[in-house]
């Protein structure tokens, strides 16, 4: 989005420094939508709607895009950017962040924990002591 001013990019790349560390320490909790690969977390009276799409990125070329939405209380859209407005990583660092959230909704993350707390278990009845 060339036509927006810095200051709103500067704003974008602290929100999504925010949603990023955030997540990764678990302070932040992302919810399946309706549609798949869309994911959505509430803070205070507003939503953030994170989701990955194909697009175009500023040199024209056709690449996959994160979408970062940020709609108000009444869920009307009031912002939007791509990681592509915002430079650098961001692309790596989302994408990351949107395979976590992914296995945490199939329970994938649960069940590994679980099944590794079961072998240690196991290791620890059969150890010599």
């Amino acid at each position: 989005m060339s036509d927006v001013p810095q200051n709103t990019i500067q704003k974008w790349q602290k929100i999504a420094d925010h949603l990023l560390r955030l997540s990764a320490i678990g302070r932040l909790k992302w919810d399946d939508t309706a549609e798949h690969g869309k994911f959505v977390t509430s803070i205070g009276d507003n939503t953030v709607v994170l989701d990955e799409f194909d697009g175009v990125d500023k040199s024209g070329n056709h690449v996959p895009l994160i979408r970062i939405s940020i709609r108000d209380f009444f869920d009307e859209e009031i912002d939007i950017f791509t990681d592509d407005d915002l430079g650098g990583d961001y692309y790596v660092r989302f994408k990351e962040l949107l395979r976590v959230i992914e296995r945490n909704s199939t329970g994938a993350e649960r069940v590994l924990d679980e099944l590794i707390e079961e072998l240690d278990r196991m290791d620890l009845d059969t150890a010599p002591f």
